[in-house]
């Protein structure tokens, strides 16, 4: 469920719970960032509940301002080339996992980041190379 989760979140699909439940999105919020992030940076909020009104998870989307130290240290460690172009931090219980999506001039890749260990999830050629 977990891994099948993570996929839908990657993808952007609307997520159904175990039980054919759909997981709604409610209480999106646009406002200045809270902690950690830059002054002045915007932060999206989206929460995630199920059928019976408990939260399930937070997603919330940023800038590389927003980014904690740590985990921009971790990333700019090993892709110091590339710009870091948006960062999605999912909250899911006490856990902080962060998607950060990053470009060069030839590619755009998504690295998912938690407790300082990180995995490249997805790597694309972008497709206006040479245009």
């Amino acid at each position: 469920m977990k891994k099948m989760m993570m996929i839908a979140l990657l993808s952007g699909v609307v997520l159904v719970g175990a039980s054919g439940s759909v997981l709604a999105a409610v209480g999106g919020r646009e406002g200045p960032g809270g902690p950690g992030t830059g002054a002045g940076e915007k932060v999206v909020t989206h929460n995630f509940y199920n059928k019976k009104g408990r939260l399930l998870y937070t997603i919330d989307y940023y800038g590389e301002k927003g980014l904690p130290v740590a985990v921009r240290t971790t990333v700019k460690s090993e892709y110091y080339d590339y710009s870091i172009i948006s960062v999605e931090e999912v909250k899911v219980q006490g856990r902080h996992i962060y998607l950060v999506d990053m470009e060069d001039a030839a590619t755009i890749k998504t690295v998912r980041v938690e407790d300082g260990e990180m995995e490249l999830v997805r790597s694309l050629v972008r497709g206006d190379v040479g245009l």
